[in-house]
């Protein structure tokens, strides 16, 4: 899986562009930044098209 644009859209959510060399697609993913200094992802919701 490879990330294309990532774009921040505030200081919780971010969009990216997706790719595995067959399927493409965008997705919204919450992180925060936990008391280890580590990032953390969920991933809220995506968009493969047809």
């Amino acid at each position: 899986m490879r990330f294309g644009k990532i774009q921040l859209l505030s200081n919780e959510w971010l969009i990216a562009d997706f790719d595995d060399g067959h399927v493409l697609g965008k997705a919204i993913y919450q992180y925060r930044l936990t008391e280890n200094s580590e990032l953390q992802f969920e991933l809220l919701s995506f968009n493969v098209p047809e």
